[in-house]
């Protein structure tokens, strides 16, 4: 797998679960342990880290570490990180054309 098809697959996952955390339909715990999943999965995939990576991915990755670096209460409370992480979802679900700005995620 590529790693643009890894991303692709993996923002749909990411998505649903930043929409339901967000929405407090799913408990905190669980998008910390998905993102875990994906730093495995990450580790094993055979990627190039000289290619330049799409915007779709830097704004996947920004979002990941988003919810990597932020604790459960900050995320119920911070209006402004509420607002980039559904801001990230938008581009990532391909309702919107251009990515948020200042999202500026690297690869793992």
């Amino acid at each position: 797998m590529t790693p643009e098809a890894f991303i692709k697959q993996k923002a749909r996952q990411f998505v649903y679960f930043i929409n339901q955390v967000l929405a407090n339909s799913v408990p905190y715990n669980e998008i910390q342990l998905f993102t875990w999943d994906i730093l495995e999965e990450w580790g094993r995939l055979d990627s190039d880290d000289t290619e330049d990576i799409s915007s779709y991915e830097r704004v996947f990755w920004h979002a990941f570490y988003v919810i990597q670096s932020i604790d459960e209460d900050m995320l119920g409370t911070d209006q402004h990180i509420r607002a980039e992480l559904n801001e990230c979802c938008l581009y990532l679900e391909m309702k919107r054309n251009t990515p948020p700005a200042n999202c500026v995620g690297f690869r793992p």
